[in-house]
């Protein structure tokens, strides 16, 4: 039993004539930070040697800064500043603030760092204020200060409750009116006058020790003062004890205190160790305010013995003990209390040092399940846990809502037990159930590979050594490599978890507390390190769910939100992007409503604004036509308005025409090319490809035109591209055996998509647009990994992926740089493939990564999300990244010379004719095919030559002539 004289006689001297060191405030001066202090009161006579004030950054692990306090102070105010000056001009320098110490370094902040005062003999906590048991990230002190409430603390802890918290109110103010809003100096311990509190006076014991409470008044009074006071906890009035006062007693007039006996009531059962609680209710003497209540324990006679958790979790998957009432003991390391949206509805316990059993198979931690939240439990508390043991999706909990379980706290503030250290990969995914419920801290770190769920179930996935890479991006298709690849990543990866349950929880938070906004967005992509939390099993199929409850970080680099568009270089640039449904038709494939329809287009312009390009070629609009209201004119509407820039799109004509024009296909979505026509024009014919059906009826219709740049003073003007714009089949739905490829990697309709690849080719070479143009560039969602055979096809023409060979040397993935994101592992599905003649005149190429990276809860659609994660820029516009392409066409080649000061010039006789003028005996020429081919070779002999190609394929030609004096002149020659 626990002898509580010491008890009484700390609790009278709190009551009377405390002697305490407190934390009672914190400000924050500017935005400069000019001057920060904390103000400390000592209440009564206290010597501060052996105390230490420690700092936590970010509301992580103490002590990141320390300070050793020294001296002795009567009922005094001390302050820590950072500018000693600064602080004299705001509060003077006399009286209650005399005591200044100077510290820059601790006060080295930010708005959401802890400070405590440490007790260094036993490492115990005296007060503390800020921390993430309040409100995780929250900034708590910026330009603006933190109070405590009169008459609370010293707390051991932080108490959000005994605090006042004024936020920027100091903006813009003169130190003189700083000194005049922040409240420093006024704390006081006692309340105004007299009042009644109660103290422990010895715990109850089976089978025969009896125990109570003793009330007392600060003052005497002139009557007799009765108390009213109720009985709470988890020993129960008249089964565990009786109360002969029921309810009420009486101090005396001229006495200042009164004695409440409470009877045991012994059983024969064994039990766990209960508690009572006393609160006063009402006093009959209104002069007397209500002071605080106490608690004490009832011990059970036979007590209950205590089971080591790694019994409890033994060396398998589920609990030997399941269905037992065991009791533990240990320490608290993860406090998960509440229920939907809050918590998960318990706490993690995990056993001291000194009490593991050594064996690396069986756990040192468990679940305890409390929904109720029957005691509320902290980090660092030593708990007494007894309950029913169970097991729960995999996860084995100890379950104390059922009939006699119960949770005590024996202590506070204890050193947590040794983290384990986690090494990813792990060798089998079982390992995880040798740490369930264990504090683990990952070795390496890890990077952030999916962010899918964060909006929905508050979690994201992270891999150890970069994201994950889908197979067919950086391989061939293969089943057995597949099968290879998706084990190992399996190994290396691991769900990071909020520590809440439920769905669509708001406000977003990860990471111990992290809140994610609109504007302060958690990107995939992002490092972490000393990434720490609880090793947690639930959520999942086949009891195989492990994740990590995190409750801290040591620092998180990289996956940083572009501000604007790649820098491609070039003279123009060409664009392909999914805007993600964009119909204005509400409520079919795109937004539902009106208002979401503004959000979606509000962020597809922003992004074309900011991409300011000159073609684009558009995936996923409504097929709904051409005129005023359709997606298309709608859409580009918009961007004259918010960009000021005038674009029109390329007009498909109708397949039903007369004339046999071609069409967009039926599908309810299509692509589309829109241009900036103040700087290119069309100058071709427009067309698209719906032969063979067999082929454009799972493939969108791809539409193809020639561009001419018109722009005055551009080095390119005058010279034509030709865009095909695409959108090939999807993975997502079969397309029959032998041509999906389940087991390989490369997904449903892998012929399908080739067969698109095939004719394009085929038709691309016929010069579809009637303008001889061999600088092609397909563009689009191709629905294709780099590695997979479709893109293979291009290649094999001739043509070029241009993000690749664009990217750096080592680049992720696989000296590339991915569009997509799916399952966690990322790849190209958006390309840009320039023909022979144009891959040399692309300058740069690479997706903007301003979508596959950001959590889809930022987007523009409002169901199950909340409002205030919208922004109206262009993050999320949609699920694929555009791709950007820079060219440098180069300068006009025709019928003038390119060289001002030579007399040569072409002129073309016929289909395959051309007469060459103001040659001089001596000269030669060349002619090259387009891709650089040498075909002819000749000297001029005379003035004026005939330049023939009857017996050359159709095609651009090159003609270069080279004078006596190394003088050389290029032309561009057409043979049709």
């Amino acid at each position: 039993m626990r002898l509580f004289l010491a008890l009484l006689i700390v609790s009278l001297s709190s009551f009377l004539t405390a002697q305490e060191i407190i934390i009672t405030g914190l400000m924050d001066g500017t935005a400069g930070g000019t001057p920060l202090a904390i103000e400390i009161y000592v209440s009564g006579t206290l010597t501060l040697d052996g105390l230490r004030l420690e700092r936590s950054a970010n509301s992580n692990n103490f002590p990141d800064a320390q300070l050793e306090l020294t001296g002795t102070y009567t009922d005094a105010f001390i302050y820590v500043v950072n500018n000693q000056t600064a602080f004299a001009d705001a509060f003077g320098s006399a009286g209650d603030f005399a005591n200044v110490r100077v510290d820059q370094g601790l006060l080295s902040v930010n708005g959401n760092d802890a400070f405590r005062i440490l007790r260094v003999s036993d490492a115990m906590v005296i007060d503390q204020t800020g921390g993430e048991e309040a409100d995780d990230d929250a900034v708590l002190y910026r330009d603006g200060y933190l109070y405590r409430n009169n008459s609370t603390g010293p707390d051991g802890g932080w108490v959000a409750a005994n605090w006042t918290n004024e936020l920027d109110v100091l903006d813009g103010l003169s130190l003189a009116e700083m000194g005049n809003t922040v409240p420093f100096g006024t704390f006081a311990t006692t309340p105004a006058g007299p009042s009644v509190i109660a103290a422990a006076n010895g715990d109850l014991a089976e089978p025969t020790t009896n125990g109570g409470f003793t009330f007392f008044l600060s003052q005497t009074a002139g009557s007799n003062v009765t108390i009213m006071y109720s009985l709470t906890g988890t020993a129960t009035l008249g089964t565990d004890y009786t109360d002969s006062a029921s309810g009420s007693i009486v101090i005396p007039a001229g006495q200042t205190s009164a004695t409440l006996t409470l009877v045991t009531v012994d059983d024969n059962e064994a039990e766990f160790t209960e508690s009572i609680e006393l609160t006063i209710t009402n006093v009959s003497d209104g002069t007397f305010t209500i002071g605080s209540g106490a608690t004490i324990a009832l011990l059970d006679d036979e007590p209950m013995a205590t089971t080591l958790i790694s019994q409890i979790q033994g060396s398998g998957n589920n609990s030997p003990l399941a269905g037992e009432t065991v009791m533990v003991e240990g320490i608290v390391v993860g406090d998960f209390q509440g229920g939907d949206g809050v918590g998960l509805g318990g706490f993690f316990v995990q056993e001291e040092d000194g009490d593991a059993d050594g064996d690396p198979l069986t756990s040192e931690g468990i679940w305890v399940f409390d929904d109720a939240g029957s005691v509320a439990v902290n980090i660092g508390d030593e708990v007494r846990v007894r309950g029913k043991v169970a097991e729960f999706q995999g996860l084995t909990k100890i379950d104390v809502t059922e009939a006699d379980g119960q949770v005590n706290i024996l202590s506070k503030n204890n050193t947590l037990p040794t983290v384990v250290s986690l090494d990813l990969p792990v060798v089998a995914i079982s390992d995880y159930e040798r740490w369930e419920g264990m504090l683990v801290t990952l070795i390496d770190p890890v990077t952030v590979t999916s962010n899918f769920g964060l909006g929905r179930f508050g979690e994201i996935e992270v891999a150890v050594g970069g994201r994950l890479i889908q197979y067919t991006e950086c391989n061939e298709p293969d089943a057995s490599g597949l099968a290879t690849f998706l084990a190992q990543q399996q190994l290396g990866r691991l769900i990071v978890d909020d520590g809440r349950s439920g769905e669509n929880t708001f406000p977003i938070t990860i990471l111990g507390g992290r809140e994610v906004t609109a504007t302060n967005s958690f990107r995939s992509g992002r490092i972490l390190s000393g990434l720490t939390g609880i090793i947690d099993e639930r959520f999942g199929q086949g009891g195989t769910a492990y994740r990590l409850q995190a409750t801290s970080f040591t620092s998180a680099e990289g996956g940083e939100r572009p501000n604007e568009a790649p820098a491609v270089g070039g003279e123009i640039s060409v664009v392909g992007m999914n805007v993600l449904n964009y119909f204005t038709t509400l409520g079919s494939r795109g937004a539902s409503n009106a208002g979401e329809l503004a959000r979606q287009q509000d962020k597809i312009v922003q992004a074309i604004c900011a991409l300011d390009a000159d073609i684009i070629g558009l995936v996923e609009i409504e097929n709904n036509g051409f005129g005023q209201g359709s997606a298309l004119q709608t859409l580009i509407d918009a961007i004259s308005t918010e960009c000021g820039t005038s674009y029109a799109a390329v007009v498909v004509p109708d397949g039903n025409d007369p004339d046999n024009a071609p069409d967009t296909g039926s599908d309810q979505i299509q692509v589309a090319l829109i241009y900036n026509s103040a700087t290119v024009k069309e100058s071709g014919t427009v067309a698209t490809l719906t032969e063979p059906t067999t082929v454009f009826e799972k493939n969108r219709v791809p539409v193809t035109q020639t561009f001419q740049v018109i722009e005055e003073g551009n080095a390119n003007m005058g010279q034509e591209v030709t865009v095909c714009v695409n959108h090939w089949k999807s993975k997502g739905s079969g397309c029959g055996p032998g041509d999906d490829d389940p087991n390989g990697g490369a997904g449903n309709c892998n012929i399908t998509r080739n067969n698109a690849a095939v004719a394009i080719l085929d038709w691309l070479a016929t010069d579809p647009t009637r303008t001889g143009e061999t600088d092609q560039l397909i563009i689009g969602d191709l629905n294709t990994y780099s590695e997979e055979l479709p893109l293979k096809t291009l290649a094999g023409a001739g043509f070029v992926n241009t993000v690749r060979a664009s990217a750096a040397v080592g680049s992720f993935p696989c000296g590339s740089i991915p569009s997509y994101v799916f399952r966690s592992a990322w790849g190209s599905l958006d390309h840009a493939f320039a023909s022979t003649s144009l891959a040399e005149k692309v300058t740069a190429a690479a997706p903007w990564q301003v979508n596959a990276p950001e959590p889809i809860a930022l987007d523009y659609n409002t169901d199950f999300n909340d409002p205030a994660l919208y922004n109206d820029d262009f993050y999320r516009f949609s699920d694929h990244d555009p791709v950007v392409v820079g060219l440098d066409l180069g300068p006009v080649v025709s019928t003038q010379n390119i060289a001002p000061s030579s007399p040569l010039t072409l002129t073309q006789l016929g289909p395959k004719s051309y007469q060459l003028a103001g040659a001089s005996q001596g000269d030669s020429y060349t002619i090259l095919t387009a891709v650089g081919a040498l075909v002819r070779a000749e000297p001029i002999r005379q003035e004026t030559i005939g330049i023939e190609g009857v017996s050359l394929p159709a095609g651009v030609y090159f003609l270069f002539v080279r004078s006596r004096d190394g003088r050389r002149s290029s032309f561009k020659l057409l043979f049709r």
